[in-house]
């Protein structure tokens, strides 16, 4: 019995020490910035491998927990996506190139689905944020009732309500 006892204590303890080992994770503090050195304000940063990512704040700093190497994907709008890899550093800078490529336009039809605008079989409307600025409303709802047709905009009028 004590032998038993003795060997399921060894066992439990080695596989103790082998998690703690392999599952080693770190806080990885880090910098995203342009060329210019200004910070990137929302860059996604996402270890690969790893299914969550993090947005870079205001100052374009971020903190990841990772394992204590790898590599990490970090993306920006209107920037190039980027490979780095981080194996062995406390902490990292990140400069973004940016693309010349324009955004493209996307149309969200009524199931959600997206389409190239060219490839609907029926009339797409368009309004500018303009267009929606000429009313001066407190949200961007109320600015696009009656400029878009068969788009239905119900208020609550009770105090605080929302608009739907």
């Amino acid at each position: 019995m004590r032998r038993k006892l003795l060997m399921l204590f060894l066992l439990l303890t080695t596989s103790i020490v082998c998690q703690s080992v392999f599952a080693q994770t770190i806080d990885l503090p880090g910098k995203v910035l342009d060329q210019d050195g200004e910070p990137v304000v929302g860059a996604t940063i996402r270890v690969e491998g790893q299914r969550n990512g993090i947005v870079t704040k205001e100052d374009g700093t971020f903190t990841i927990k990772s394992s204590l190497k790898g590599s990490m994907l970090v993306s920006a709008i209107g920037y190039a996506t980027q490979r780095v890899d981080f194996t062995g550093k406390t902490s990292i800078t990140i400069t973004l190139v940016k693309t010349n490529k324009e955004l493209d336009e996307v149309v969200v039809t009524a199931m959600g689905i997206r389409r190239a605008k060219n490839t609907l079989p029926y009339a797409a409307q368009q309004i500018s944020g303009d267009e929606a600025n000429k009313v001066r409303v407190s949200n961007l709802a109320d600015g696009l009732s009656g400029k878009v047709s068969g788009l239905e905009i119900r208020q609550n009028n009770s105090l605080g309500g929302s608009v739907n």
